[in-house]
């Protein structure tokens, strides 16, 4: 791009209408400071991007400070910023709303381009479009991006060249050249997500090696888990008789049950013989003698009882099988019983005249039958259960 022409009006130090010829090859700004030499290139700046990059505040402090301090403020005073470049124009311009003075504000700020085929662009975004022709059409910036684009690639200013050139680091240069070159904010943020990646790697390490150490603690307690477990597991075994964890537990617990209620007859025995025996009513060695003959042989008796009353419940248990198994049998029958109904109600539909109904009644004979010798079974186990308790009430 070669600018050709720049028209200023009210823009800081030029009051009134300025213009400049920049057609010669080389153009040379001279002048004592606050003469306007960085107004020149804060309106270029201005009028590619609506901003200047060394004003700080809000888009009326901004315009205040820009408009010329000789101004009146009157109502539609205008300060614009025309380029000219290629035969295409580029005008930025506001105006005043009103007296300053009495409390009125400037004016929107408006932009248009005047292409040198007589189109007129109008909005930052249809000027942006035509400036993009030919060289990125295809890619995407934001609102007033491309013309910062282009204000950081053409206008270089006093204090990045004095950065680049008094810089002696190579990484200070590096930065002062990315300024120049418009990637400053672009260096921030890698340094930025640089530090972030940095802290993120720490705090990695330092949540690895908790993660470790965690791991290495659950371990451990796991480890006095298991062992404090299995101690208990096998205290708990062994009293109640089960040494031997590899054979079946189920038998094991069933002759400890049988030998916990044999030691408990046994010292139910022996109380009931301390009592009746009272040693203190006998006073001499032959009395306790035959008492003790006689306790004996009474134990004798009750376990020679004891072994029928086993033999009795072995025979018990035999039949509670068999009556189990009648169960089933009642079970089996009380479903044939309901498909025997289901069928009835099913040749109910149907013309019973050809059924031959003497066979059907031969047949429901049968099944009452063998329901009532069912039924029998069940009460006769109802009789045997009823006698299994009175036996192991005897046997207590």
């Amino acid at each position: 791009m070669k600018i050709d022409k720049i028209t200023l009006k009210n823009f800081r130090n030029y009051y009134g209408e300025v213009s400049f010829d920049l057609t010669r090859k080389i153009t040379i700004l001279h002048g004592d400071n606050g003469f306007g030499k960085s107004s020149f290139f804060d309106a270029i700046e201005w009028c590619f991007t609506s901003k200047i990059s060394r004003m700080n505040g809000t888009d009326a402090e901004v315009k205040r400070d820009i408009f010329n301090k000789r101004c009146k403020f009157q109502e539609n005073e205008i300060l614009s910023v025309s380029i000219e470049f290629e035969g295409n124009t580029l005008t930025r311009w506001f105006n005043v709303t009103g007296n300053i003075d009495h409390g009125n504000d400037y004016g929107n700020t408006q932009v248009s381009l005047s292409s040198r085929d007589g189109k007129l662009y109008r909005g930052q975004v249809d000027v942006e479009t035509f400036l993009k022709q030919g060289t990125l059409d295809q890619t995407s910036f934001g609102r007033g991006n491309y013309g910062q684009l282009i204000k950081q690639t053409f206008i270089l200013s006093q204090s990045q060249v004095a950065d680049f050139v008094t810089s002696e680091e190579p990484s200070e240069r590096f930065r002062a050249l990315a300024d120049i070159m418009g990637f400053r904010a672009l260096l921030n943020e890698s340094d930025n997500m640089k530090k972030i990646h940095t802290s993120l790697i720490k705090q990695s390490e330092v949540i690895r090696n908790q993660i470790i150490s965690l791991e290495n603690s659950i371990k451990g307690k796991e480890e006095v888990k298991k062992e404090v477990d299995i101690f208990e597991f096998n205290k708990k075994l062994y009293d109640i008789g089960i040494t031997e964890l590899d054979s079946d537990l189920d038998t094991q617990i069933a002759q400890s049950n049988r030998q916990a209620l044999a030691d408990k007859i046994n010292a139910e025995e022996f109380l009931e013989l301390y009592e009746v025996m009272n040693l203190e009513r006998f006073y001499t060695v032959s009395i306790i003698v035959n008492q003790i003959s006689k306790k004996e042989s009474i134990h004798e008796n009750l376990e020679t009882r004891r072994e029928e009353i086993k033999e009795f419940l072995k025979k018990i248990n035999q039949r509670t099988s068999s009556l189990i198994k009648e169960r089933e049998n009642i079970q089996k029958y009380n479903q044939t019983r309901t498909i025997i109904q289901e069928k009835e109600q099913e040749l109910a539909a149907y013309d019973m005249n050809s059924i031959d109904l003497n066979k059907v009644r031969e047949n429901l004979s049968v099944l009452r039958k063998q329901a009532s010798s069912l039924e029998f079974a069940l009460s006769f186990q109802t009789t045997i259960e009823q006698n299994l308790e009175q036996q192991k009430k005897i046997a207590r």
